[in-house]
């Protein structure tokens, strides 16, 4: 295990560092950069002494017309702040003209790209006399510039062997100012490729360290609750928001309003919390009470830190050298006793040490490279990601063994257990023969006294029976003689039905109604309950929708529904109803010169259309209110009508939800989807057919399982004029 580790973290160490290898193109000397000859095989990075003309703007007509004297040669990417001026430093704010004379080979035919990275704070460019890039506003006062720090390509031609690259910077809103890292120019192709790269390098990255943090987060509540494992939950999190808010800047592609202060604010926030989350990992891992104070004094110090981002982002960018100093303290501090343990041999102390040595030098050559004095690669990822993922498969090896031990110890209890349980056991059996004999005794007296009172009660009961079965045979006489009759129906449709009460009576009804001179009326519905109380609503119903189409002669189906409505909610207030009874029903009109024309509207109730030319089913919802008695359906949406145009072979299905609703033995309800598969399955054969298919599927789907609801289902095919 020990070699294992070890051979990863050096593969880590050497791979992260021959990336930093980097080939020597061409670079500017005194404002000039010559690259004739060159094949760029290789992006070149624009690095060298270049022009610096601090305090001025000058663009490409300035030079043209008047020759001007530099203020120095600018090493690029170099902090203008490292230069002096008439005998006094310069300052890291301000505004200024970078200039570079580019000798090229106007005959390449290739395209070429140049990309600009991190440059402090707003900019614009001049490639000869185009403007080829402003990022932000550059201005000469504070309250004028608009800072911004999206990486920016540009398209360039070598159409003059001469360039005059001129770069305006001004910064008013960090230390940092200049170039931070110098533009690089390329083949389209590579700069392209380079850049992909960087973006997907990032992803990953950011990817893998969210896992790790999530991982690290799961291992905590389930297993490992210290302060070690929560700091690398806090490592892992803040350097995947660390990775896609530096160097690349990547979130600025995903969200390109964004603005600088956000991006910043988060960068650093990221950063202290990368620093705080190291101590807390640090002091778990050793647990050394008398550097306490050393670790608390670092987070109140953070979080004072911390509270100066409120202001502009140039006071905290001033200070971050403390954060440096915290975190190479609290590195120092954890190797120092890393190094104590290893020599009192310590178990994993070796290993502790080596990967933080790799976090020490990743860290050192980032605050290089910020202060640049080193021109290399960000590695400080790379030595969070060591940390973190070699602590993350201790972690876990040390809980596989943890739980195996765990496991042991729980079957050594689990037989200790066993062995008094079988003992409790004897004692039980002896007490439960003498409860059993006097509860015997017991049962013989109870059952004597209930036969007793049966035999009175049954005299009564057979009473009751006799007068409910009275009630459900004259309901069941009234709803029948309002149901259409087969003929009636095949008048118009060829169609199947199936309809299951319940009981003996239903909830449900259909309704058939051709008195109209235009229209035919098909109408599917379903009342609340079942048995007697839900016939005589479906009654009540049937007998209202007569009135309004014979009577009031209305004919539009959403205004038939709005009419029912208004009647039923007056027919229930009579009578003082407190059960919030409803109808969920749907309205079928034909035109009976064309039965192809059906206008549909709905009180909740789906209708389903097969369409036999594409073999398709369409779901048609209507109106998601029901008629009703319900307060709360008095500012619902109004019905609306569904114009439908059918062919001749097309299938309508409608039925109440006592199908889709019908449960099987795991409570599993029959459903929308499994009913749409259901109809394509069997829609090309004979409706006779179908109705059999459809009644054995419910049945077979509910097994031993009784039925949970009135069940109707229509099929309907209309029949040619």
């Amino acid at each position: 295990m020990k070699q294992r580790i070890i051979i990863i973290v050096l593969f880590i160490f050497v791979g992260i560092f021959e990336c930093t290898a980097q080939s020597q193109p061409p670079v500017a000397e005194k404002g000039v950069l010559d690259l004739r000859g060159y094949n760029f095989e290789n992006n070149v990075e624009i690095k060298g002494e270049w022009e610096f003309y601090s305090g001025r703007f000058l663009n490409y007509f300035d030079f043209v017309n008047r020759v001007y004297t530099p203020d120095a040669y600018l090493q690029i990417p170099q902090n203008w702040a490292d230069i002096e001026k008439n005998g006094q430093q310069l300052p890291d704010t301000g505004f200024a003209t970078f200039r570079l004379v580019v000798f090229v080979d106007t005959t390449s035919k290739e395209n070429f790209l140049m990309y600009f990275g991190e440059v402090f704070s707003a900019y614009r460019v001049w490639w000869n006399s185009d403007t080829i890039v402003q990022l932000g506003t550059i201005a000469q006062k504070s309250k004028n510039e608009i800072p911004a720090t999206t990486p920016t390509f540009k398209a360039v031609r070598f159409d003059q062997e001469k360039i005059e690259l001129i770069v305006q910077i001004s910064n008013f809103h960090h230390k940092k100012n200049g170039f931070f890292k110098a533009p690089v120019l390329g083949k389209e192709k590579n700069i392209i490729r380079a850049k992909n790269f960087d973006f997907l390098h990032d992803i990953f990255f950011f990817g893998i360290f969210i896992v790790l943090a999530l991982f690290n987060l799961l291992f905590y509540f389930s297993s490992q609750k210290n302060k070690a494992t929560i700091g690398l939950v806090i490592i892992g999190f803040a350097t995947a928001f660390y990775i896609i808010f530096s160097n690349n800047f990547i979130v600025s592609y995903a969200f390109a309003n964004i603005s600088w202060r956000l991006v910043y604010t988060i960068n650093y926030l990221s950063y202290l919390l990368i620093i705080g989350g190291f101590g807390l990992y640090s002091q778990g891992m050793l647990a050394e009470k008398k550097y306490k104070w050393f670790y608390y004094s670092n987070y109140t110090l953070l979080l004072i830190v911390a509270l100066i981002l409120i202001a502009p982002i140039i006071y905290f960018s001033r200070i971050l050298p403390i954060c440096h100093i915290i975190m190479l303290l609290s590195i120092l501090l954890f190797m120092f006793l890393t190094i104590k343990n290893t020599i009192n041999k310590q178990k994993g102390a070796f290993l502790q040490l080596l990967f933080t040595t790799v976090f020490l030098l990743t860290f050192a050559n980032d605050i290089l490279l910020n202060y640049r004095l080193l021109q290399t690669t960000p590695l400080f990822v790379y030595g969070s990601l060591t940390i973190i993922l070699i602590q993350s498969i201790i972690s876990t090896f040390q809980f596989g063994k943890k739980s195996k031990k765990n496991a042991n110890s729980l079957e050594k209890l689990t037989e200790l257990n066993k062995n008094l349980e079988a003992d409790n056991n004897k004692k039980a059996r002896k007490i439960e023969i003498q409860k059993r004999s006097i509860k015997e005794k017991e049962n013989k007296l109870i059952d004597q006294e209930e036969e007793i009172k049966n035999y009175s009660s049954n005299i009564g009961n057979d009473k009751k029976v006799l007068n409910s079965q009275k009630s459900f045979d004259y309901a069941y006489s009234i709803q029948k003689s309002l149901l259409p009759t087969k003929e009636e129906i095949q008048k118009y449709f060829n169609s199947f039905l199936i309809y299951i009460p319940k009981d003996v009576v239903s909830g449900d009804f259909y309704w058939l109604n051709d008195s109209n001179e235009k229209y035919v009326y098909y109408v599917v519905g379903d009342c609340s309950g079942h048995g007697l109380a839900g016939a005589f609503l479906s009654i009540s119903v049937m007998y209202l929708l007569n009135s309004i189409i014979n009577e009031k002669k209305i004919t539009d189906p959403k205004e038939i529904l709005t009419m029912l409505n208004k009647i039923f909610v007056e027919f229930m207030e009579k009578g003082n109803n407190s059960h919030r009874d409803g109808v969920v029903l749907g309205i079928m009109r034909f035109e009976k010169t064309n039965l192809t024309k059906l206008t549909y509207a709905s009180a909740k109730l789906n209708l389903f259309l097969y369409n036999s030319e594409y073999h398709k089913v369409k779901r048609f919802k209507g109106t998601r209110r029901e008629i009703s008695y319900k307060v709360e359906t008095i500012n619902e949406s109004e019905f609306e009508n569904i114009t439908i145009d059918l062919s001749e072979n097309d299938i309508i299905y409608c039925m109440s939800d006592g199908y889709m609703r019908q449960n099987d033995s795991l409570r599993k309800s029959f459903g929308t989807n499994k009913f749409i598969e259901t109809i394509k399955r069997n829609s090309k054969l004979p409706l006779l057919q179908q109705k059999i298919a459809f009644t054995n599927e419910l049945f077979s789907y509910k097994g031993s399982q009784a039925l949970r609801d009135d069940v109707t289902l229509v099929g309907l095919k209309i029949k040619p004029n």
